[in-house]
């Protein structure tokens, strides 16, 4: 089972990851799929606008 931090920290690890053709290598719904949660949520984890806060921090 996977705790909040350690799905938060891994969709932030796998989702900077590239391919050889320096493209992401996982899409967000993958990436859902993977850590069991919502794109949504991955959204969440990743903030787009610049605003996201450490993974184990409140309010997350």
């Amino acid at each position: 089972m996977w705790s909040k931090l350690a799905r938060c920290t891994y969709a932030r690890e796998i989702y900077g990851e590239l391919d050889h053709q320096v493209r992401r290598k996982y899409t967000v719904a993958q990436i859902a799929g993977m850590i069991r949660v919502s794109r949504k949520t991955v959204y969440r984890y990743l903030d787009p606008d610049g605003r996201r806060q450490p993974c184990g921090s409140a309010g997350q």
